[in-house]
């Protein structure tokens, strides 16, 4: 059922009013500071929380903050490790997470549907379990993700966490305005453009009175354009960083664009990494939260929104204005002045010396305003040219003028000139114009941009007999380039076809600047696809709903299989070279291993990093095809490996032959190199025979185990047997004694 944003905003409207007069108890005495806050940006999903603060401790006693009962608690190594969920009388829910332990009646009954389940992992839901408003529950943890802290979500009635600083404004203290640090302007078409480029530009802000920010670099734009805002938050007495509370931009004072993280809906999680500019995430590490809304972003931040925040620049300057708030109304303004550029390259027909002349032929548009020359010998110094005349001049049809003129450069030595051109409304524009056929600095590069490719230099000079040919598929096209200063971009047509093959040459009429064959290939929005390689050793199968756009992909396999200590590795590396996007749903990509190896329980297929460590991704095993088949969210480097070592395991506690009056606790160190331990149902721990629920940390790499019976006097042996997700296992015991009572 397709909901209405007026009728989404009549709810959150209903759902403010609600909140007024509401008197929650704070819940726990650790603090009443935030280590992270509501909605922030995790990989892969939102934060549904507030943090609070234990200042690297454990044990602070955590409340009801309201009257309700128990409806859930879950035990896992995972995620929320230890967590309660408590409805309240008013209908909402309260989550606490990362506990350390419940009080000894809950401890109880959960310990017991651990010896039950054989396992530390269960769900428990107690039928009727009430509590009063400030009546302690449990104590403050680091189970699960993350250093000890306190994770502390409301949700509604149907489960959707709510911003927790609603109930609690008062609660905490933040007198510190958001900080603004970068501002990121994208082409969202292949016809925009900004600073002269089809590529995302990064400005940086500058602060200056009154949180206000300026552009330390200019801003042009042609077209089609999107902002996305790097910044961070703070509050008093803290050192943490946070995500703002909301947004909203303006343009010529009109505003475009809206955005406040009140609520969030589990379902939709996924989308935080379309809300930040994923590309740049992954590539230069740093998170952009857009100020557009793209049409697959259906996230329920915008409700307040009064555009889609896309920005047409064409024609006129515009002035803009980003107001970035957090909760407590703290305010940093970003202001700033977006310039049109003149969406015209000069094509030069002619450019000769004679001496101490220039002659120069060029088309430009009819509606310019001046033309200027400047001329320079090294390419670093430029001189102005203060004679020129027309020699000719004609007027074309299509609002095009074509002048030759000839210039007095004074020095015949010169190599190049400087043409900038105006037009009403517009930034000034400018090219390099050499005074020869080549030019021989001019480095070129191919580079993928996402839903297209570009040949990209920044040290180019214009040349009249220069032509660039695209031929895909036995289609030859001429490109134009775009022209700003001495940097040019040549925008290669859009794919149509799942698999491109691609011939790109950059000549004159008597020498070769690029001359370049590759293939491509083009994952598209709602189609599915199938596509092998390299002789079926590789395919990837795709769901019309696994890409939110256009995504293009090369891909490479390794001449060898690589060599990794210790692991033996059975396919060549398959390297996919793409501008990153994730998926909107997985893909699976299946790989065939070398036949010569048989233990294929123990295969699994690989990420491999930067540095050449493998991460286990498993998959499902077909012995007859000799291949495994796995789920992705985003294409990386894979390889098929095995994994034929058993994980290390070790018991720290008691030692060996110890004699103890009571053994209050057993602790092991776990770990393994490749397939990891999965879940902990891998792990087994017995007192001699007896099951002892092994309580695994795997960020810490450690099991503790309690008996939940006393030991009488004499010899005992602990057990400990884990398997790794390849089926290695390891098994280590021990002898210990418990003395005599005197």
């Amino acid at each position: 059922m397709k909901v209405s944003r007026n009728y989404i905003f009549f709810i959150l409207v209903l759902s403010v009013m609600s909140l007024r007069g509401q008197n929650y108890y704070w819940p726990t005495t650790a603090s009443k500071h935030m280590s992270s806050g509501f909605c922030e940006y995790r990989p892969g999903h939102y934060h549904s929380a507030i943090d609070i603060k234990t200042w690297n401790r454990e044990g602070y006693p955590v409340f009801a903050v309201d009257d309700g009962r128990i409806v859930k608690i879950r035990i896992s190594p995972f995620f929320y490790g230890k967590v309660m969920y408590l409805k309240l009388k008013d209908g909402r829910y309260a989550v606490y997470a990362h506990l350390k332990k419940f009080i000894p009646s809950i401890e109880k009954a959960i310990r017991q549907l651990q010896l039950e389940k054989r396992r530390y992992s269960v769900t428990w839901q107690p039928k009727n379990w009430r509590v009063k408003k400030g009546e302690l529950l449990a104590y403050t943890g680091q189970t699960g993700i993350g250093v000890p802290h306190l994770h502390f979500e409301i949700r509604d009635a149907h489960n959707h966490p709510l911003n927790p600083l609603k109930f609690y404004k008062d609660e905490i203290k933040d007198t510190i305005a958001p900080i603004l640090q970068e501002l990121l302007a994208i082409p969202l078409n292949a016809n925009s453009t900004v600073n002269g480029s089809h590529l995302p530009q990064v400005i940086p802000l500058l602060k200056g009175p009154n949180h206000i920010y300026h552009l330390k670099d200019s801003l042009s734009a042609y077209g089609t354009i999107g902002l996305a805002l790097r910044s961070y938050d703070m509050a008093d007495g803290v050192y943490n960083k946070f995500a703002y509370y909301q947004s909203r931009m303006f343009l010529d004072d009109k505003e475009v664009f809206a955005v406040s993280y009140d609520t969030l809906d589990f379902g939709k999680t996924r989308l935080a990494d379309v809300e930040v500019y994923y590309p740049f995430k992954v590539l230069l590490r740093k998170r952009f939260r857009k100020m557009f809304i793209e049409p697959f972003n259906t996230l329920p931040f915008y409700y307040k929104s009064p555009g889609n925040g896309f920005l047409r620049i064409e024609g006129k300057a515009h002035h803009f204005r980003l107001e970035v708030s957090d909760f407590y109304g703290n305010t940093s303004t970003v202001e700033g002045r977006i310039q049109s550029e003149i969406n015209f390259t000069p094509k030069i027909q002619l450019a000769k010396k004679f001496g101490h002349f220039a002659f120069l032929k060029f088309t430009l548009p009819s509606d310019i305003l001046t033309i200027d020359f400047h001329y320079s010998v090294d390419g670093k110094q430029w001189n102005p040219i203060d004679y020129y005349e027309i020699l000719d001049n004609v007027f074309l049809k299509n609002g095009l003028h074509t002048f030759f003129i000839k210039a007095d450069i004074r020095d015949s030595n010169a190599t190049a000139l400087r043409l900038t051109f105006t037009k009403q409304g517009f930034l000034p524009r400018t090219c390099f114009i050499a005074l020869s056929d080549f030019y021989a600095r001019s480095h070129f590069r191919l580079m993928n941009a996402g839903k297209r490719f570009i040949v990209v230099t920044d040290s180019f000079t214009c040349c009249p007999n220069l032509i660039a040919t695209v031929t895909t598929d036995s289609n030859p096209t001429n490109l134009r380039p775009v022209i700003h200063g001495q940097q040019a971009e040549w925008v290669l047509p859009s794919p149509k076809a799942q698999r491109a093959s691609v011939h790109l040459t950059l000549k004159f009429p008597t020498a070769s600047l690029m001359d370049t064959s590759f293939s491509y290939y083009t994952l598209f929005p709602n189609r599915a696809q199938k596509m092998s390689f390299f002789d079926e050793t590789l395919r990837l199968q795709t769901k019309e709903e696994t890409v939110y756009d256009t995504l293009l992909f090369t891909l490479t396999q390794s001449d060898t299989m690589p060599v990794v200590k210790g692991i033996p590795v059975l396919s060549p590396v398959y390297t996919f070279d793409w501008y990153p996007q994730i998926f909107r749903l997985a893909a699976n990509l299946t790989i065939k291993a070398d036949a010569a190896f048989t233990l294929w329980q123990k295969i699994g297929v690989c990420t491999m990093d930067r540095s050449g460590r493998l991460h286990w991704r498993g998959g499902k095993v077909d012995s007859l095809q000799q291949s495994v088949t796995t789920h992705i969210k985003t294409l990386n480097r894979f390889l098929l490996a095995a994994d034929t070592v058993a994980p290390g395991l070790r018991i720290l506690k008691p030692a060996p032959n110890a004699i103890v009056q009571k053994l209050k606790e057993i602790r092991l160190t776990l770990d393994d190199a490749l397939s990891g331990i999965g879940t902990d149902r891998n792990i087994q721990l017995f007192v001699d025979s007896t099951f002892v629920v092994p309580e695994w940390d795997p960020e810490r790499k450690l099991v503790f185990g309690h008996p939940a019976v006393r030991l009488k006097p004499g010899r005992h042996q602990i057990t400990a047997i884990v398997r790794d997700m390849a089926g290695n296992w390891n098994k280590k015991s021990l002898i210990f004694s418990i003395e005599k009572r005197r």
